[in-house]
């Protein structure tokens, strides 16, 4: 037994990796990391390598001229890990702000957060809305906070109507009488955005129209869909669909 969890442990091990992205070059050049010359052209185009520790040995992922192409490079890296964590956390403010940022670009990510001595950070994120009302009125600022809540808690919605606002979605592999209501989110930056929306059933799709904007009022089940990869997510079952003005603010923040 103790030999197995030797050899597990190794072989997870492997698979364990450190990203950052320095914001200058300067601590890199005064540990011998890059030349002199790298540093100063770096410097000068602004460059944002995105970093690695393999076998004790710092390698550069990518280089990025800004802080916004290098968030795209972390992101590449962020879509796909299995599980991410944010070490030395101790001072930081609103945690589950960064992690509502990666479940947007990784839904099947893992997250947590450790102190400086290694400990796991232990909180509760409040919710904005109210769980207990006869219909959950969900805001448009709130939008990503709640499907992000609703895909790793749908027990939570079982049974429960929601309010909100939203633009339809009809992919052409769904079945008939299915569309998809949802919001374009953005992850790190304006060229990160991905589609956040729901499984919903209604009599009414046909009349649909694609990129349509809507008031969605529908019943919440927690069931397992092959559209959820098989996992038990949130369906909806509408009980009214308004059409909806465009909102001044399309796209959801974290």
């Amino acid at each position: 037994e103790a030999r197995k969890i030797v050899e597990t442990l190794e072989a997870e091990k492997k698979k364990i990796q450190i990203i950052a992205m320095v914001d200058t070059l300067e601590y890199l050049k005064k540990g011998g990391r890059i030349s002199k010359a790298v540093a100063f052209a770096g410097s000068i185009l602004n460059m944002k390598p995105v970093l690695s520790v393999v076998e004790g040995e710092i390698q550069v992922l990518g280089k990025a001229r800004g802080s916004k192409q290098g968030n795209n490079l972390l992101a590449e890296q962020i879509r796909k890990s299995e599980m991410i964590i944010f070490n030395r956390c101790d001072g930081m403010e609103d945690l589950a702000s960064y992690k509502r940022n990666i479940r947007a670009a990784n839904p099947r990510a893992q997250v947590e957060f450790e102190q400086e001595g290694g400990e796991l950070f232990e909180y509760e994120e409040e919710l904005p809305f109210d769980l207990n009302a006869e219909i959950i009125e969900i805001a448009d600022i709130d939008y990503g906070i709640w499907y992000l809540d609703a895909m790793d808690h749908p027990e939570h919605y079982e049974g429960k109507t929601v309010r909100f606002q939203a633009m339809v979605m009809r992919p052409r592999e769904l079945e008939a009488g299915w569309f998809v209501p949802g919001r374009r989110a953005m992850t790190c930056c304006a060229d990160d955005t991905v589609f956040l929306g729901f499984l919903c059933k209604s009599q009414n799709v046909d009349k649909l129209r694609n990129r349509q904007w809507l008031t969605v009022t529908a019943k919440v089940k927690a069931e397992a869909r092959k559209e959820y990869s098989g996992e038990i997510g949130p369906v909806l079952y509408t009980k009214a669909l308004k059409s909806a003005e465009k909102p001044e603010e399309e796209m959801v923040y974290f």
